[in-house]
């Protein structure tokens, strides 16, 4: 009877596990936002009569960049005003809109306006931008 001879049988040899590859990046650093127009505006009444009134606002971009700017004013509407002339903006309604500012650069227009009331009528609202304008 034959013995049984010892076989080699192979040792398995240890791999090493493959690295997943190193994340790619896409952009060196974020993008920074993109400079923006920043608008201030100052509403006066400049002259008031028992019937009418003239209104004068000034337009300021104190961004760093250029844009169009949009003021809206508004009226109590016990006060009855209506705009019957404006100058240096375009009109829509109480919205008032003008050429594009440069940064740090200055516009101004008026308007003016009938009203049912006596005495001097302060808006219930100015906004530029959709800030809140300085009235005074």
């Amino acid at each position: 009877m034959a013995s049984p001879s010892a076989s080699s049988s192979p040792t398995p040899s240890k791999t090493k596990a493959a690295k997943p590859p190193a994340p790619v990046r896409t952009s060196a650093s974020p993008t920074p936002p993109a400079p923006a127009a920043a608008f201030t505006a100052r509403y006066r009444t400049t002259a008031s009569w028992d019937t009418g009134f003239i209104g004068y606002v000034q337009v300021t971009n104190a961004g760093d960049a250029p844009g169009a700017w949009s003021v809206t004013v508004t009226y109590p509407s016990s006060a009855g005003v209506t705009i019957i002339g404006t100058w240096n903006a375009q009109r829509s309604g109480t919205t008032f809109t003008g050429d594009t500012l440069a940064p740090g650069a200055s516009a101004s227009f008026g308007f003016s306006a009938n009203k049912q009331v006596r005495g001097k009528v302060k808006p219930s609202g100015c906004t530029v931008a959709g800030a809140s304008c300085r009235i005074g």
